[in-house]
């Protein structure tokens, strides 16, 4: 596939090519704007949790949950210099459903979480709101999804690529479709596609702010049982980037990652897994390069007779890159496990396409029946495409991150958290390192699961 993309459209007569355009199409529909991802999600949630499934046993149930939260940050805007810890209060509540039978499960997932505002003296108002929903049959399984969220970048499990772009209030809207066909015992079919839109707004010199784009996604593949411990999976997949509006922010044109992966999982005991994949990818960007030019000859333009004009030239780049990510879990005794995980990826993003190594390592433990600690360390870097030249690496952000966490549980429905972090970032533009330290408490409580009818 890679080696005869050059020159041609890749990918002509490939199901995942094809799939991809007609759910892209769909989804952009449906998900280009917010009020329509809500009133959508509205519908969803009615049907999934009023509509009867005939002859079938059903089930309702709800569970509610809150948190307070207290954080000091000592340079949450990562800039070169830190202008002292910043102390922050946050409340959230939050909801989950789910209604049940013996074919079909519908879930919902909410969450409004009130912050300071980082522009004003007033409160932010982030949160999530997400809607799932399966269907079973003895050999098919259909499931979708609709998601909502706000958040800002470089808060919790932030990665290299949260960097670059800077800090931001983040909107995405999401909605997932997929299928699973079982062709025997061992041998069943995947189809997976998805449509992304993310808009990013600036709260403090972020580099993608104003960014308005949409990634759609379509994927197609083959999983087999080889025994009981180990499966193969094989996956042709398709993702396509576009922005939403024009400006500055939205200059980086459109971007398609075409792939083949072949990964395998393997359960090494039953303490221990194992798994790898791999992934060969064609990356195609289609921008404009814009240059001032003399609309007649270049010395009138020299002489301040004519001005000069500001001309665009469409440009197509292809790049050939590996993808990999190589896990492993062990689960040492009963109180204490560990996790490591190395791996490159390739995503479209509000800076064109980024590709980003990471490697990760987390052991945790518990202390007794009420108390539990954990430790991680995660190192990642990004690198990106810059628009003038097409090549991979022009711009690199790095992020290393070291964090200690400890919970004790004060009841059955009541648990105390603690968290501190130490984060080292290093951005592209202006070559400068930022450090921050970040402390956190919460208290959480978990309701209990309240059934509603059946």
């Amino acid at each position: 596939m890679t080696s005869s993309d050059r020159g041609r459209a890749p990918l002509r007569v490939v199901p995942g090519a094809l799939m991809g355009a007609v759910m892209g199409a769909v989804m952009r529909a449906v998900m280009d704007s917010v009020l329509g991802a809500v009133l959508r999600a509205v519908l969803f949630a009615v049907l999934g949790l009023t509509v009867p499934l005939a002859a079938q046993a059903q089930s309702f149930t709800w569970q509610g949950s809150a948190q307070a939260r207290l954080e000091g940050n000592s340079n949450p805007g990562l800039q070169p210099e830190a202008g002292g810890m910043v102390v922050s209060r946050t409340v959230s509540a939050g909801l989950k459903t789910q209604r049940s039978s013996e074919t079909a499960q519908t879930q919902g997932d909410a969450e409004l979480i009130l912050t300071p505002s980082e522009r004003d003296s007033g409160t932010a108002a982030l949160g999530r709101l997400l809607l799932r929903h399966r269907f079973s049959a003895p050999r098919d399984t259909w499931s979708g999804s609709l998601a909502y969220r706000r958040d800002r970048t470089l808060d919790g499990n932030a990665t290299a690529t949260d960097v670059a772009i800077g800090r931001s209030d983040r909107t995405v809207q999401d909605a997932n479709l997929s299928w699973s066909h079982a062709f025997s015992e061992r041998l069943s079919g995947e189809v997976d596609a998805s449509h992304t839109r993310t808009v990013l707004r600036n709260t403090g010199g972020s580099a993608g702010a104003g960014s308005d784009y949409a990634v759609s996604s379509a994927s197609a593949g083959l999983r087999h049982a080889w025994r009981e411990t180990t499966s193969l999976l094989a996956t042709l997949g398709r993702s396509e980037q576009r922005p939403l509006h024009a400006g500055p922010a939205n200059a980086l044109g459109q971007s398609r990652i075409d792939s083949l992966r072949l990964s395998v999982n393997e359960a090494l005991s039953e303490s221990a897994s194992a798994g790898v994949s791999v992934a060969r990818s064609a990356t195609t960007r289609d921008f404009g390069l814009s240059r001032l030019v003399c609309p007649l000859p270049v010395q009138w333009c020299q002489g301040g007779i004519v001005r000069y004009v500001v001309a665009t030239t469409p440009v197509r780049t292809r790049s050939q890159d590996l993808q990999y990510s190589v896990n492993a879990s062990l689960r040492w005794d009963e109180t204490t496990s560990a996790s490591a995980r190395l791996a490159r990826s390739l995503s479209p993003g509000a800076l064109g396409v980024a590709r980003e190594d990471v490697l990760s390592l987390s052991v945790n433990r518990s202390l007794s029946e009420y108390a539990s600690a954990g430790l991680a360390f995660d190192l990642s870097r990004s690198l990106q495409a810059s628009s003038g030249t097409g090549s991979a690496g022009d711009a690199s952000s790095s992020l290393r991150s070291l964090s200690a966490s400890g919970s004790y549980r004060l009841g059955e429905q009541l648990t105390l958290s603690m968290q501190l972090q130490s984060r080292h970032y290093q951005r592209p533009s202006p070559q400068v390192g930022a450090t921050s330290t970040v402390f956190s408490i919460s208290l959480q409580y978990q309701g209990a699961t309240v059934p509603g009818w059946r």
